[in-house]
């Protein structure tokens, strides 16, 4: 008699497909659904990961597109740079991770919360990229704000006097 090769249960007509016993496909019905579970949260993994990886290449894309229209300073090879406003860099900073959009005249979580549930980098292709921003990078974005709150603390305190 025949044996399931996963269980090694005794295979009969109750637990063994008749498709499978013409093809003399020696599993039980139990181990094969248990088995096509399996190949199926496998490919539903699969597919949930390649949709994860492919937005995330498409954000870079627009980021890419958003921030080639945005600068004004660009690296050897082309890229975008930030606009180094407080000569920090001696060469043009172009890790596109750092990189991001400033609003020059500021109120940018105003503006991130206004559009939100939207794709940021597709709200400025969308809105036919608007002008009052520029790039520039983490350490500049930081410079600026501690520059800002510094004059803006200076000025309460002329103000109070």
């Amino acid at each position: 008699m025949n044996k399931c090769y996963v269980c090694d249960v005794e295979l009969s007509e109750m637990n063994w497909y008749p498709s499978r016993q013409r093809r003399n496909d020696r599993i039980c019905i139990e181990c094969f659904k248990k088995r096509e579970k399996e190949y199926r949260n496998r490919r539903n993994e699969e597919a949930k990961q390649y949709h994860k990886d492919k937005a995330a290449i498409q954000n870079l894309w627009k980021k890419l597109k958003v921030l080639n229209h945005y600068a004004t300073v660009f690296d050897d090879l082309g890229n975008p740079a930030c606009s180094n406003p407080y000569g920090q860099h001696k060469t043009p900073y172009s890790d596109l991770r750092a990189l991001s959009l400033d609003h020059i005249e500021g109120g940018g979580i105003q503006h991130r919360k206004s559009i939100r549930g939207h794709s940021y980098w597709n709200w400025f292709i969308v809105n036919n990229y608007p002008p009052g921003f520029q790039v520039l990078c983490m350490n500049c974005q930081w410079i600026k704000r501690v520059i800002n709150r510094e004059c803006e603390e200076t000025e309460k305190i002329v103000a109070y006097a």
